[in-house]
């Protein structure tokens, strides 16, 4: 009997051992699940001691030991770049209504990721970023007229980033760009630009038919003078031709002249030597000569 009573006994506290064994390792378990974070990439982690945002910046990687069960915890901050898309109506320089679509990419100050949680939470992009997006986009607006915004917009855009980037830098949130999306004008404002652009386009083409007409009349000017210069040269080839003519003809003629004259007899004074002493073109009369 007693024998027995002790294996029963035995039995129980074999029993009670490995339970309590088992509780003391699921405890210890917990424990350390509890007390162990890690910081994802892209990420910093914000240490809360019973709320309180303490001043150490966890970075990404880990393990990290915190006392657990709710006394501190770790709460993960996106320092990443993230990209907000914003559209604001604002009234330009000139009182025409803008509407403006742009594209804002900004990130959480790393070394300050605890700071924007203890003031903003994580919240900022609705309570800082929007609404700091809204009045850059506005207090840019303002200094152009209408037409400026189309015609500059690269300054338009440093505008923009310069006032939103001081705003974001008040509470530790870094501007990376801006991106000036699209701009959309009232159906009047567009009509006239339109109408403008239109003007233009023709005055240019006027311009252009202009200068082609005056190329083309130099070019026939040119052509003329040319041809002009043609002429002349043949004319001046053709008499200097008919000059050469005349006095390779002219001797022969007015021989040929004083034999239609000749009576046939000859003349009375000869030379020593027989020859005449006239000469037969003497005796053609000066208006039968060839010229």
């Amino acid at each position: 009997m007693s024998k027995y009573f002790y294996d029963v006994q035995t039995q129980r506290v074999h029993i009670r051992n490995t339970v309590v064994t088992a509780i003391s390792v699921l405890l210890i378990v917990a424990f350390l699940v509890s007390a162990i974070r890690t910081v994802d990439a892209g990420h910093r982690g914000v240490v809360l001691t019973l709320g309180r945002v303490e001043d150490i910046i966890l970075q990404e990687g880990g393990p990290y030991f915190v006392i657990p069960f709710g006394y501190q915890n770790v709460i993960q901050i996106n320092v990443q770049i993230q990209k907000e898309e914003t559209t604001t109506t604002a009234a330009s320089k000139d009182l025409q209504d803008v509407t403006t679509q742009v594209t804002v990419n900004f990130r959480v100050d790393p070394g300050r990721a605890n700071v924007v949680y203890q003031t903003l939470r994580l919240d900022y992009t609705d309570r800082v970023v929007r609404p700091g997006i809204q009045e850059a986009v506005k207090a840019a607006t303002a200094g152009f007229t209408a037409e400026e915004l189309i015609t500059k917009r690269p300054s338009v855009k440093t505008a923009i980033e310069d006032i939103l980037r001081a705003a974001l830098a008040e509470n530790d949130i870094i501007l990376d760009r801006v991106s000036i999306t699209e701009f959309s004008f009232s159906q009047q404002f567009t009509n006239a630009i339109e109408s403008k652009v239109q003007a233009e386009q023709d005055a240019l083409r006027a311009e252009n038919e202009l200068l082609r007409i005056e190329i083309e009349a130099k070019q026939t000017v040119v052509r003329a003078e040319a041809e002009a210069a043609a002429l002349v040269l043949v004319a001046g080839a053709q008499a200097e031709a008919l000059r050469l003519q005349r006095v390779e003809v002219s001797p022969l003629l007015n021989q040929f002249k004083a034999i239609e004259k000749w009576d046939g007899r000859l003349p009375v004074f000869v030379g020593q030597e027989g020859v005449p002493l006239i000469e037969i073109s003497d005796l053609i009369p000066q208006e039968d000569r060839a010229p």
